[in-house]
């Protein structure tokens, strides 16, 4: 299973970007779905509602069957309302911290992980213990 972590601090709109595309693209080349885990489901006020929308965040948040990305379909978790056991999709995992890494890296059989960072020392700590690609560091 391919892994990689984009680094960022904070609410960085062109990190989230380059995670976004990233997934999308793992999701092209395996041609599976994604699966978008992020600490809370309140996102009204995120940077992710700026960047996709609040139309698009709203679908997911409902959980329609037709919410696509670029053509790939995308489902929105919650930390607590993931579950990695038989996922076999791209995980993207925004702003988590070491346990919310933790418990994405036990999908054991998603095709591939990508992991964006709020604080950049959690997803450093996740690195050093998996074999993860670096996608940039700051």
């Amino acid at each position: 299973m391919e892994k990689y972590a984009v680094v960022a601090t904070g609410a960085d709109k062109e990190r989230l970007k380059q995670a976004l595309s990233l997934a999308i693209i793992l999701s092209v080349k395996y041609n599976c779905s994604i699966s978008i885990v992020v600490p809370k489901l309140d996102l009204r006020n995120s940077l992710l509602n700026k960047v996709i929308g609040s139309d698009f965040l709203n679908s997911l948040i409902k959980n329609r069957p037709d919410t696509t990305l670029e053509g790939r379909s995308v489902k929105l978790y919650s930390r607590r309302t993931y579950r990695p056991y038989g996922e076999r999709n791209i995980v993207l995992g925004l702003w988590g911290g070491i346990d919310m890494l933790e418990k994405i890296d036990q999908a054991s059989e998603a095709k591939a992980i990508v992991a964006l960072s709020w604080v950049e020392e959690d997803l450093k700590s996740w690195v050093k213990n998996t074999s993860v690609k670096l996608v940039n560091s700051s």
